[in-house]
């Protein structure tokens, strides 16, 4: 006879992708636990597509039991698909009425051999990959002003100049507004950085700037650096 947990394990065989239509026909009134579910976009909440690991009626049997499944995939999410309306209430329109990363994204980022930064690959405005050094000590997202001209990214006007103090004294920067900066899974639209000449005050490195603080505002994040991964969960603003 199967246990509890045998019943609500799918089966190995059929660990394949299947779509929410599929899905919400198939387990009516479950908590259903899914790997590498597919979104209709990074911004959007709404899951297309992923692969049923586990499903029950009663939730416990998904949160305390451990799930052996789950070490195969990247990330992983929970949601109720409700059919039964609640009494007194009227039918939910979705089938989530909760939606819950089990497992933080995770990505992996490299390290500079001596200096030993965290380096990670920033897309600017969807368009510009620049190589950035991860620094949770600076406030402000910088930006070296000849990988920009390199990549020929339209810098736009400059919003104002102001003066800044580094470990060399205090120098000018020039503030300017990206469109959308993105990484890690994880995009913030319209951000100010600042921008200099690296070269000017004497700055000679391999990445093209300093992705700060200010792009995780709005996420809780943990860097290991045993494993050189950072795993990132945005919070979404009340």
């Amino acid at each position: 006879m199967k246990t509890l947990e045998q019943e609500n394990t799918v089966e190995a065989d059929a660990l394949a992708p299947r779509s929410m239509e599929d899905i919400k026909a198939s387990y009516p009134d479950e908590w259903i636990l899914l790997g590498n579910p597919v979104r209709r976009s990074e911004q959007e909440m709404a899951i297309l597509s992923g692969v049923v690991l586990y499903h029950s009626p009663d939730k416990r049997e998904l949160a305390y039991r451990d799930k052996p499944l789950i070490k195969k995939f990247d990330r992983v999410a929970l949601f109720f698909n409700r059919v039964t309306p609640r009494q007194k209430r009227p039918v939910i329109a979705s089938i989530f009425s909760t939606h819950i990363n089990l497992k933080k994204m995770i990505y992996q980022f490299e390290r500079e051999p001596k200096s030993k930064i965290i380096l990670v690959r920033v897309l600017v405005d969807q368009k510009y990959e620049l190589k950035m050094a991860l620094d949770t000590a600076a406030s402000i997202t910088t930006f070296d002003v000849n990988a920009l001209l390199m990549a020929e990214y339209p810098m736009g006007d400059i919003i104002e100049t102001t003066k800044v103090e580094t470990a060399s004294g205090f120098m000018e920067v020039d503030i300017i507004k990206t469109k959308v900066i993105s990484t890690f899974g994880h995009t913030v639209n319209d951000m100010n950085v600042q921008v200099y000449d690296f070269l000017k005050h004497g700055i000679i490195s391999d990445y093209d700037g300093v992705l700060g603080l200010d792009f995780l505002e709005n996420t809780k994040f943990t860097i290991d650096l045993i494993n050189q991964t950072i795993e990132i969960l945005e919070v979404k603003p009340a």
